[in-house]
Order: structure tokens, then sequence, then C-alpha cells
């Protein structure tokens, strides 16, 4: 069992830097706190969207492969995991473009397979696709972490999709489960976690 203490920042809905430096990722705060008890410390993760998630993950999975969009918030992502220790633990690409992240997803070789992905981009990417693309990467026992699941800006396809729609997409119907963490708070009103039953 994973006993690494996760800390919340105060101002969870914009905690800026604070997110960073406390290597919590801007997601519900009950569902990272239901990651924190559920990862074992070995998984390989894909980060679709760099912040203080890839810091949580390269603090208690084995590595962390992330996308980001932004430089200058990489730089600084990049910055915070120099300064706690976690960059041997994170390998990163910057691409800006909606295409050219979905064909960096597509190339990834069929031998490598993932533990946990987490699709969290900003608000300029159709997720939706993200997701469909990054979802044969992941392997049958692995967790799926899709924030703002419920915008149809940023998953315009799969937005209001019922937990039974979500499972049948991802071919994971009789081996996985869903669980919805809701916050009117939440731009996109919440983080949704797909998990091995």
């Amino acid at each position: 069992m994973n006993t690494i203490k996760l800390k919340i920042p105060k101002n969870y809905v914009d905690p800026k830097d604070e997110g960073l430096r406390l290597e919590s990722p801007w997601i519900v705060p009950e569902s990272a706190l239901f990651l924190a008890k559920i990862l074992k410390g070995t998984e390989l993760v894909f980060d679709i969207g760099m912040g203080a998630s890839t810091l949580f993950y390269a603090r208690r999975c084995d590595k962390v492969i992330g996308i980001e969009t932004n430089q200058k918030f990489l730089d600084k992502v990049l910055k915070f995991a120099y300064e706690h220790g976690l960059e041997d633990s994170i390998e990163y690409k910057f691409i800006s473009n909606q295409e050219l992240i979905e064909k960096a997803i597509e190339n990834i070789g069929p031998s490598k397979m993932f533990d946990v992905i987490s699709v969290d981009t900003v608000r300029n990417y159709n997720r939706s696709e993200f997701l469909k693309k990054s979802a044969p990467k992941l392997k049958p026992t692995g967790i799926l972490i899709l924030d703002n699941y419920a915008s149809d800006r940023l998953f315009p396809s799969t937005y209001n999709w019922s937990d039974k729609e979500l499972l049948g997409f991802l071919g994971f119907e009789n081996t996985h489960k869903v669980y919805d963490f809701h916050n009117d708070a939440w731009k996109g009103k919440g983080t949704r976690i797909v998990t091995p039953i």
C-alpha cells in the first residue's frame, strides 16, 4: 500500500504554483486521494497534459512519459521536478498541435503499454481524440483518468457518455468500472477514473 501522504492545496480549484510545490494534481480532491491509495509504485504512466499530476505520478509510480502543450508551463513543471529530485522518473515532449499530438500517441509502439493514462490538456485541444488514440495503449489492467470529463468543449464527442458507453468504447465492459468524482466547482464537473474490477 502506498503510504506517501498527499497534501491538497488550500485553493484547489486554482492552486497555481502551490499545486506544483505540493505535487498535488489539479483534479477533484477526492479523486486524487483515491489514486494515491490505489497506485502501487510500479506503474508506467502516460500523462497527456503535464503539470502537478506529473510530479504526483513521478513520486508514486515507476516512470512518467508526458506530453505538454505549453512550453513555458513545461519549463515550470521541469523546474519543480528538478527541485524535488524527480527528474529521472520523467520523460517528456513539448507538442502544441492537436494533429501532431495524435500522431505522437499513434506512434507509440505496441510493445509500450501503460498502466495509467491521464488525459488532462488545456482547453484548446480535443481530448476525445486523445482518448480515442491513447485507449489502445492502456493495459487491460490499467487505469484511465479523465479530468473535466463533462465538458462538451474538452470532450466534444464523449462528454455526455454514461459509464456503460465509456467502458464499451474502451472495450472494458467486463473488466473495468467507472468512478465519477463530481464537483460543481470544477470546469467540466469533475474527474472520472476507470479502474479494473
